[in-house]
């Protein structure tokens, strides 16, 4: 206890010394002499000031008066590793209490003093008050991480790249997910991004990439190929990040997944030129029709009058029936602008295909074998039959284009399957399904075509083998019975000569279309034809078009069978006529699309003048009237343009009667 004394004595003396006092009282870092028992001997002002006590108060402190508890541990490690000659100087940063309590961060520097002999004397230890900087640091430290938590879980690739070298410093986990690689690998090669870019965009990528260098401004959009072959579409945005000269040295950007919106624009843009399309088809079907009415109809007036076995009626035929074909086309046209009216009842599909099946082999060559395996079980389906038989007809002929040159097998099968909502094949909702299967072992579509078959006009046939509306009506068709449609196909590896090597062929190549529709339970309504009876007529009938040589057919058919007919090719004519005399008509005929007023609003008229008149309104097409809204107004019977002379004596007749 004496030497310690002297030695304290000693000390103080030379901290009276002017210089070292001088430095040790006026520092501006907290400054202190402990004792190896932890004692504080000597503090200077800065010391007293860090901790909110006197000097005095504070040379009557301990370091465990001034530590939280938990943080002694760490105080005595460093005089422990000191005396024991582990590390006599060191620097740490540790937690003090000041005298009111507050919690303070400190970055410490302590010396151990040994005397001449190596034995311990006390500590020298520097004081610097850090709670300033460790509450910038943990508030740093928090934005970081809110920046890092956002990068991480925004559903957007973020990055940071240095220009020169170019160097990726940090790019979030989506890249992952977007790029199908790992964030390492770009880390490791920072040209990854832009050697995965597909080959149809990579150089105007990197071109503009090139003149936007020195700006590190960039956006653009553009297709990515991930390791698995799938293509996914991104936009990319990156921003310039100068340096304190004014320098851009680095860039952050955002590179958005936007293959969904893709797809949705390809599929507006799809709907706006199905739109487009169906627009122009009405106009095509409304002028079509009363032309086809005209051929048609002074064709079937013809037929009638030629010797049966004349040259004269097989040339007529033959023009009939490429009128019969025009009208097919016109209805395609209205079926994939979906501008049709359709029916839907309960059908049972079975005697459809098997109707299909028969029209088509007799047509179809030897060298093509058709095949089925329908279930006789399945239930019915809400349809237009005409429109599902239309459908059958057109995969069946695609079929048989197909394998024309080479002959194979055509299979048709059915039979009926439970979906979920997240079937392969998309059904819109879960239930009960006919799924349809109409196969071919033909030459197959190639992969880049796949994605355009159901585009209207499209074909890769020869002139005169196709119009390219065939598989687009079927698609339509199926769309309209709320089912779906999907193909697979894969090329022929080699022509097979025969339907037997086609059948033992494991591979052989070839189409798949498979359709699904929803099952419609319940009674399928079975209707029998009436044939009517053509029997000489009496009445008068009012005919009204603008179309002369329409007026001339509706005239020479009606008074074939013995009405008396009255024509006007102006529709206010007709109307003056009507209105001074209205009991002389039977039934009155008329067109829809006339110059002053609308067969709807034509009728109108006349039912106003007399209101149990019967009208047959015809039109070739026009979207502002259906068969409903003609009935709502009273109108007796609405047929569709071009009508054959049968079933216009047929309804004419069944309104008299």
């Amino acid at each position: 206890m004496k030497n310690e004394n002297k030695t304290k004595e000693m000390l103080i003396a030379e901290l009276n010394e002017e210089k070292f006092r001088y430095y040790f009282e006026f520092s501006n870092i907290g400054m202190g002499i402990v004792s190896l028992d932890e004692h504080f001997i000597k503090v200077n002002q800065k010391m007293s000031q860090i901790f909110g006590y006197s000097q005095e108060e504070l040379e009557n402190k301990t370091i465990a008066d001034i530590t939280p508890p938990e943080d002694m541990e760490i105080s005595r490690k460093i005089i422990q590793d000191s005396i024991s000659g582990i590390s006599e100087e060191n620097t740490f940063e540790k937690r003090y209490i000041r005298k009111d309590g507050k919690i303070i961060w400190g970055r410490a520097k302590t010396s151990l003093f040994r005397d001449a002999e190596g034995k311990p004397l006390y500590f020298f230890s520097q004081l610097e008050d850090i709670t300033e900087h460790k509450h910038t640091e943990k508030a740093l430290q928090e934005s970081e991480n809110r920046l890092r938590q956002m990068a991480e879980h925004i559903r957007e690739v973020f990055f940071l790249q240095q220009l020169k070298p170019h160097a990726i410093l940090y790019v979030n986990s989506f890249y992952e997910e977007i790029w199908g690689r790992s964030c390492q690998s770009l880390y490791d090669n920072p040209q990854e991004w832009l050697d995965s870019i597909h080959p149809e965009d990579s150089p105007r990528i990197r071109e503009a990439l090139k003149k936007n260098h020195k700006t590190g401004k960039f956006h653009a959009e553009y297709k990515i190929i991930q390791p698995n072959g799938n293509i996914r579409w991104v936009s990319h945005r990156s921003f310039p990040i100068p340096d304190e000269s004014g320098q851009v040295y680095r860039a952050v950007g955002i590179v958005e997944d936007i293959t969904e919106k893709k797809h949705l624009e390809e599929q507006l843009q799809q709907s706006q030129k199905m739109q487009s399309l169906g627009t122009l088809a009405g106009g095509i079907a409304h002028e079509f029709n009363n032309i086809l009415c005209m051929m048609q109809g002074f064709g079937e007036l013809l037929l009638e009058e030629l010797p049966e076995d004349s040259i004269e009626k097989t040339y007529m035929k033959k023009i009939y029936n490429s009128g019969e074909r025009a009208t097919k086309l016109v209805r395609q046209i209205l079926t994939f602008g979906r501008l049709k009216q359709q029916q839907y009842e309960r059908h049972h599909l079975q005697p459809l295909i098997q109707d299909a099946l028969k029209m088509m082999r007799s047509t179809l060559p030897v060298t093509i074998d058709i095949q089925q395996d329908i279930d006789p079980a399945c239930s019915p389906i809400l349809a237009d039959p005409n429109q599902i038989h239309q459908a059958l007809i057109n995969l069946c002929t695609n079929a048989f284009h197909a394998m024309e040159a080479t002959g194979g097998v055509l299979t048709i099968r059915l039979k009926e399957e439970y979906c979920e909502a997240n079937h392969p094949f998309s059904p819109r909702k879960a239930g009960l399904y006919l799924k349809l299967t109409v196969s071919d072992t033909g030459c197959g579509i190639p992969l880049e075509n796949q994605e355009k078959i159901f585009d209207p006009f499209f074909t890769t046939k020869e002139v005169g083998k196709g119009t390219g509306l065939g598989l687009s009506v079927v698609h339509s068709i199926i769309e309209q019975h709320q089912g779906t449609i999907s193909v697979e196909s894969k090329m022929k590896p080699m022509a097979l000569s025969s339907p037997e090597e086609l059948r033992n062929d494991g591979n052989p190549g070839g189409t798949t279309f498979q359709i699904y529709l929803p099952v419609a339970k319940g009674d399928v309504k079975i209707e029998k034809e009436e044939e009517i009876v053509l029997t000489p007529g009496t009445g008068h009938i009012l005919v009204v078009d603008d179309e002369v040589a329409l007026t001339e057919f509706y005239q020479q058919t009606l008074q074939g069978t013995g009405y008396e007919v009255t024509t006007f090719n102006n529709e206010l004519d007709a109307l003056t006529m009507f209105q001074e005399n209205p009991e002389q008509f039977d039934v009155v005929l008329t067109d829809y699309t006339m110059p002053h007023l609308t067969g709807d609003l034509f009728s109108l008229q006349l039912l106003e003048t007399r209101p149990d008149i019967p009208i047959i309104l015809a039109t070739g097409y026009h979207s502002a009237i259906s068969k409903e809204r003609a009935t709502s107004l009273g109108i007796s019977e609405f047929v569709m343009k071009p009508i054959r002379s049968k079933e216009l004596v047929q309804i004419v007749q069944k309104l008299i009667e």
